[in-house]
Order: structure tokens, then sequence, then C-alpha cells
């Protein structure tokens, strides 16, 4: 005859019933999908930060503090707020694209 094994209380074992199983799997898979959310955001925000340093130290003539040479007509100079806000527009459409694609991204693997 075999050896019994001893009882276990009703509190230690694992519901058998298939629907808490599924809802298990969904809220673990929901949780892995608000993780790598949460990781795309961060990663967007590094994105801004560095977007940032771009955009702040090309406006002052510069590039990670490396000096650009100087216009040498002085109508390039007259213009020269004219082109540093078309610079600016350029980054901003970069940013909203980013996020648009960010976005898509987050709804269609959400969906």
């Amino acid at each position: 005859m075999a050896p019994r094994l001893p009882r276990q209380s009703s509190k230690a074992r694992a519901p058998t019933d298939p629907a808490f199983h599924q809802c298990l799997q969904l809220l673990l898979s929901s949780s892995l999908l608000l993780l790598w959310s949460f990781l795309l955001l961060l990663l967007l925000l590094l994105l801004f930060v560095l977007l940032f340093f771009v955009v702040a130290n090309n406006s002052n003539n510069t590039m990670w503090g490396i000096r650009k040479p100087k216009a040498a007509l002085p109508l390039v100079d007259a213009h020269k707020d004219h082109f540093e806000s078309r610079d600016e527009t350029k980054s901003f459409v970069f940013v909203v694209i980013v996020v648009v694609v960010y976005v898509v991204v987050v709804v269609v693997v959400v969906v």
C-alpha cells in the first residue's frame, strides 16, 4: 500500500477555476504591457531631454560646445531670427511626430 500524503489545508490549495487562471493570465499580460509602455515612456522622455539640449545648444550658435564660424555676410545675421525660428519649428514637428508614433504604437499594442 502506498504511503498517505498529509492533507493540505483549503487555504494553501490553488483555485482550479479556469476563469481564475484566464483572469490571472490577463492581469499578468496587461501588467507586462504597462511595464513596456512605461519603459517606452522613459525612452521618449530621454529623447525629449536630448532634443532639448540640442535645440538649446543650437540657439546660441554652438553645437555641443563647439563654436560655429561667424557668417561673413551681414545679410545672414539680419535674418538670423528667421532661421532660428525655422530650426525650432523643425524640432517641434519632430517632437509631434515622435509623440504621435508613440501613441499609435501604444494603442495598437494595447488593443
